[in-house]
């Protein structure tokens, strides 16, 4: 979700990448009882306050009756085209059936918009399981006439993936429009092969710049080890040189043409990049100075480097400082350590935390660690005080770090009895053990959580005997959390537990037990292991499906059998707008109320209607009231919305989960998404909002809402503050 939803999105997008769901230090208290909010007279004041804000622009701080500030903004009006055709592609779509062929018939259809919104509902008919009928139909409409289909199908190619449709991406390469050229790019990018990459070099010099930005953004999805590494990296360079203007003068490249190319490099952690990473981290946008002070932290470290980071941490803007901080801790350099010790005072929350996991790095000797760590065990935020422990735990003698942990154990705060057990996986197995088995029983099942994770490296019969007992026990979350802790050194003898786990796991994270189990199971190989994984070829899951047969072991080369995909609803069960979707005049506008203040986010209805509208049906039954934000991630997301309060919980508004919607829509600052495990279709209750651009989210988790107002609350929201209530505006 990078310390990438998650995993946008849904592990910690370091889970969110690895494709789970966070787990997260935090409680859960559900508050009941509140009154519906959609109620008429607070749609009249909003009303009131859009006319207004119509007719005259603006005005004084007039607050509506809910004591937050007016809309300083207008929503976009929606035109909608319902008719029967784009009804029925609307809930093929979400059934992910092609319906025996008709929604590849409709790429041919008279009308440009089925023709258009057939092609993206092609793109998010997965592949394997939906193959090269589906791949070669969208190929066939890049030839289409009209330039919007073909844009359609180009990033619908992307979304899908398919190593087959690298070629007929580079046919059409030099489509006329750029708008055309700039999405095969992008989509091309999830395919790369040589031919592609080089192509992909020579669009960096496309005239228009939209282009170029694609073709900058695609290499940060490649393998930085390929024979080509170098040459991609100077191209990179090369797009953001200073370029000849006449008359002896040179003109800067466009901003956002550094921010693409900067975010490029530090991604592919690109050595070559040092110098355009010093030199940018003065530059004027905040975006380009966070990523030239992320690429100084990716590359080794060097004298000149740990003196620019160290200027960089008295940056205006916190999300620059939390990188510089990371950046010197990974230096090790110790003319660092002051700066992080006066971090540690920050204002910003996030960069007392991450200045606190930077000195974990620094010795004990240090004169100031110390001192410094332990002034964070008083921090007024739970998630500093967790972080400190963690720090301490890592920098004192062990037997005074176990002396500090089981004072804390019982620590009122459930952030920081989970920041215990963080802190307890750092300690010799049997000073840890007793720790973690308190904790492993907690009340509260993010700590609860967060021990069982941390069990998994305690060498000792006593923690795996505990982690498998958890393996049956009710709760799902813990249930994944031990079948995770056991996987690095997993046994043999394990495999009827692992067994018993994949046939009993039903309800929320019921999928992601199963598909992690699967691959559990194919590593410990056997007969009992492959009965278990040929039954799954046929679990109603399409992602548990596709698992199982990349798992299977087929006997003298036989190849697993394709089951029929169950349909799990009706075709007329899906909502659509105008049919279970309202058809909105105008997109709505959600106020997400915190204790430290509200933030509105317009919803893309015609977009992501699905994820609209389970976020909209939560919201009016009073579903997020009270949750909690149980996950924080310094300079890349906030995120809650689940009523475990530990990132493994939340089925959508109709029950199940949430199919994707992914769109070409980009990431950018205050962008609502859908937190996501590994399969793309386990979407549910909970969301996440950037704090930043993050363009390797794009066309990989769906957007649904964008933050128009609030964007200093965003930047305050921490771990453990609560939702207090969703109020909308139609």
């Amino acid at each position: 979700m990078d310390s990438s939803p998650v995993g946008p999105i849904g592990s910690q997008m370091a889970a969110h990448e690895r494709g789970r769901r966070p787990n997260a230090p935090s409680a859960l208290q559900m508050e009941g009882g509140r009154q519906p909010t959609n109620n008429p007279g607070r749609f009249i004041a909003l009303g009131i306050a859009l006319s207004l804000l119509t007719a005259c622009g603006g005005g004084p701080d007039r607050r509506n009756d809910l004591g937050s500030p007016p809309l300083d903004f207008v929503p976009a009006g929606i035109s909608h085209s319902i008719n029967p055709e784009l009804t029925r592609i609307s809930r093929l779509e979400d059934l992910r059936s092609t319906g025996d062929g008709e929604l590849i018939a409709f790429l041919d259809h008279e009308r440009i918009r089925v023709r258009m919104r057939a092609a993206r509902a092609l793109g998010r008919l997965p592949h394997p399981e939906f193959g090269l009928e589906v791949t070669e139909a969208l190929c066939r409409s890049l030839e289409d006439s009209d330039i919007d289909v073909r844009a359609e199908a180009a990033f619908a190619l992307g979304v899908r993936a398919d190593p087959s449709s690298a070629g007929v991406l580079l046919t059409h390469w030099r489509d006329t429009s750029p708008l055309v050229r700039g999405r095969l790019v992008a989509a091309a990018a999830r395919v790369a092969d040589e031919a592609i990459r080089a192509e992909t070099l020579v669009s960096m010099q496309d005239p228009v710049l939209s282009v170029r930005i694609e073709a900058l953004l695609a290499t940060a999805l490649w393998d930085t080890e390929s024979p080509d590494a170098d040459e991609i990296d100077s191209a990179l360079l090369n797009a953001i040189s200073r370029r000849p203007a006449g008359f002896g003068q040179e003109v800067d490249p466009e901003p956002e043409l550094v921010r693409s190319a900067i975010f490029a490099l530090q991604r592919r952690r690109a050595e070559k990049g040092r110098g355009a990473f010093l030199e940018h981290l003065g530059a004027e946008e905040p975006e380009i100075r966070i990523f030239s002070a992320r690429g100084l932290a990716r590359i080794p470290a060097s004298p000149e480097g740990t003196v620019a980071l160290i200027q960089a941490m008295s940056d205006e803007d916190w999300r620059v400082a939390v990188e510089a901080a990371r950046g010197l801790g990974e230096s090790r350099d110790k003319s660092a350590g002051s700066a992080l010790v006066k971090a540690v005072n920050h204002p910003s929350t996030q960069v007392r935390r991450v200045a606190l996991v930077a000195l974990r790095n620094f010795p004990a000797v240090e004169e100031e660690t110390l001192p410094s760590a332990w002034g964070g065990t008083q921090d007024v935020a739970p998630s500093v005080r967790a972080e400190a422990l963690i720090t301490l735990a890592r920098l004192l003698p062990k037997d005074e770090a176990v002396r500090l942990l089981r004072e804390r154990v019982d620590a009122a705060d459930p952030i920081e009895r989970a920041g215990v057990a963080r802190a307890a996986g750092s300690l010799v197995s049997f000073q840890a053990l007793p720790i973690l088995e308190v904790l492993a029983h907690d009340e509260d099942l993010a700590v609860a959580g967060a021990a069982l994770s941390e069990l998994g490296k305690v060498n000792s019969p006593t923690a795996r005997n505990l982690l498998v007992e958890f393996l049956s026990v009710e709760d799902n979350g813990l249930r994944l959390a031990s079948s995770l802790a056991l996987q690095e050194n997993a046994r043999s003898s394990e495999i009827p537990a692992l067994v018993r786990l994949l046939e009993t796991s039903e309800g929320d994270i019921a999928g992601e037990i199963a598909f992690n189990t699967l691959r559990l199971l194919a590593k410990l190989g056997g007969e009992q292991a492959h009965a278990s994984i040929s039954k799954a070829l046929e679990h109603p899951n399409a992602f548990v499906r596709q698992v199982a047969r990349e798992v299977w072991a087929p006997p003298a080369g036989e190849s697993p059998p394709i089951a029929p995909r169950p349909m799990r609803e009706k075709l007329e069960d899906v909502p659509v707008i105008g049919d279970g979707i309202p058809a909105w005049k105008r997109n709505p506008v959600a106020e997400v109320i915190t204790p430290q203040g509200s933030m509105f986010f317009e919803l893309f209805p015609l977009e992501a209607p699905q994820h609209v509208i389970n976020f909209v049906r939560l919201a009016e039954s009073n579903h997020y009231d009270g949750l909690l934000f149980h996950r924080v991630a310094p300079d890349f997301v906030i995120q809650g919305g689940d009523y475990r309060g530990d990132g493994n919980g939340g089925v959508s508004w109709r029950g199940g989960s949430l199919r994707h919607e992914f769109t070409p829509r980009k990431y950018v600052r205050g962008s609502l998404g859908m937190p996501r495990n590994e399969d793309p279709d386990s979407g549910g209750s909970q969301f996440f909002v950037t704090h930043r651009s993050t363009p390797h989210l794009n066309g990989r988790y769906t957007i649904f809402g964008e933050l128009r107002q609030g964007f200093d609350v965003l930047d305050r929201v921490d771990v453990g503050d609560r939702i207090l209530d969703i109020q909308l505006t139609y």
